[in-house]
């Protein structure tokens, strides 16, 4: 994180906004996962600003998942859903991949803890297609896993075991 800040700084000094873009949705990340979720939302917002304003498909799509799971993280339900599915659209129109499943994750992590399981089971195998599609093994086991959490929620208890058996696998 000290070294994408002061990469920050250099960009900002030498005028370098892409750089500064992509800098912010890593400083973004980095503070979701340090749980710093305003400062998340707030690198991830400027992140978001700058690819907007250069006309980058690629970067919003990126910024716009990043920035969905810090609104889930807040609890800001319709913010994370709205900011994913926009994400995932733009991702899915520049063949985001990546950003494309992130995106499905997330919204079918959040629909599973609403209680929306026909849109979360949706959500995750879209995810999970797309991730074998790319051959993505990562991505992948992150599927079987929401999966498997999908399914014993449900009481699909056979299903569910079936994907933590994958997960487990993997």
């Amino acid at each position: 994180l000290s070294f994408y800040e002061q990469s920050l700084a250099l960009c900002r000094r030498t005028g370098d906004h892409d750089s500064s873009a992509r800098t912010l949705n890593n400083i973004g990340i980095n503070k979701k996962n340090l749980g710093e979720l305003e400062a998340a939302k707030a690198a991830l917002d400027e992140a978001h600003a700058l690819f907007e304003a250069a006309g980058s498909q690629f970067g919003q799509a990126s910024s716009l998942s990043n920035l969905g799971l810090v609104y889930e993280a807040m609890g800001q339900d319709a913010q994370a859903i709205a900011a994913l599915t926009r994400a995932k659209t733009l991702a899915a129109g520049v063949s985001y991949a990546l950003a494309e499943i992130k995106s499905f994750l997330g919204l079918g992590k959040l629909y599973t803890r609403q209680g929306h399981y026909a849109q979360a089971s949706a959500e995750l195998n879209g995810a999970l297609d797309r991730a074998v599609r790319i051959a993505s093994l990562p991505e992948q086991l992150l599927c079987h896993e929401a999966l498997a959490a999908l399914y014993k929620r449900m009481g699909a208890f056979e299903q569910a075991l079936e994907h933590f058996e994958r997960h487990h696998t993997m």
